[in-house]
């Protein structure tokens, strides 16, 4: 049997029809603003900016952000600049908008080495103590949970009292003396947790201890402030940053 060449030619047609209408598109007017149902590209690209230099401490950045300042060129001179801190281990130079994209760049970064905290997890005595002498500044504080932490019993800790915020525990005195101790809570530390050039903040945190019934004790460290210092910190970083540059580049946090 035949084809129908009549139906193949009206089918390209009406093909032909349709991939044209998509090529070309239509246009519409909406408020004195011209509209079209064409996909199309900005053959403009936005002005390329420079690599950040990333560093670990907050004078290396302080003379990255001078070195900025006094460099020729067009925005990479000073206009615009400012600093932001954006957390307490987090800060970064930034330009002013310019260009025809309304760009910023990003031209230097500090990021701090700070440790990382096992906290809201139970650890055995002994990790316990190792990561209070490493990542805690010597307080009255963390000397009253060494107390607690390195002299527990080996076989349980045995809880007289747990109201929720206070707890008693079976500790050893010296060689041979057992007395009940109670768990100070809450108790204020000081952790690494931003620049080393800054005053490192102090907050809240609970101690909590677990064991009994032949399990092995451990104890664990819970923030109590709902991270209200990591406002303190970032006040910290920008009064340190402010003073460095003074009135050459603005700081915001």
């Amino acid at each position: 049997m035949p084809e129908d060449n009549t139906l193949l030619t009206a089918n390209a047609v009406r093909e032909i029809e349709r991939l044209t209408a998509e090529a070309l598109g239509e246009t519409v007017e909406i408020d004195d603003v011209v509209y079209t149902t064409r996909q199309v590209y900005d053959p403009r690209r936005p002005e390329p900016t420079p690599d950040a230099v990333e560093v670990a401490t907050l004078q290396s950045f302080v003379e990255l952000v001078k070195d900025a300042t006094d460099n020729d060129g067009d925005y990479r001179r000073g206009r615009g600049l400012f600093v932001h801190v954006e957390g307490p281990t987090e800060v970064d130079l930034w330009t002013g908008i310019f260009g025809e994209f309304r760009q910023r760049a990003h031209l230097a970064g500090a990021r701090a080495i700070v440790p990382d905290l096992k906290l809201e997890r139970f650890l055995d005595p002994e990790l316990f103590v190792i990561e209070l002498q490493c990542k805690f500044e010597p307080t009255d504080d963390r000397a009253k949970v060494f107390q607690v932490a390195g002299n527990l019993q080996a076989e349980l800790v045995q809880t007289v009292e747990d109201d929720g915020v206070s707890q008693r525990a079976t500790a050893r005195s010296g060689l041979v003396k057992v007395a009940k101790v109670d768990v100070p809570n809450p108790v204020q530390l000081t952790p690494f947790r931003s620049f080393p050039e800054v005053e490192q903040v102090t907050s809240p945190f609970v101690l909590r201890l677990q064991g009994g019934a032949g399990k092995p004790p451990s104890c664990a460290l819970f923030e109590a402030d709902g991270g209200r210092w990591r406002l303190e910190a970032i006040r910290r970083v920008k009064e340190w940053l402010a003073g460095e540059l003074g009135d050459s580049v603005p700081v915001y946090g």
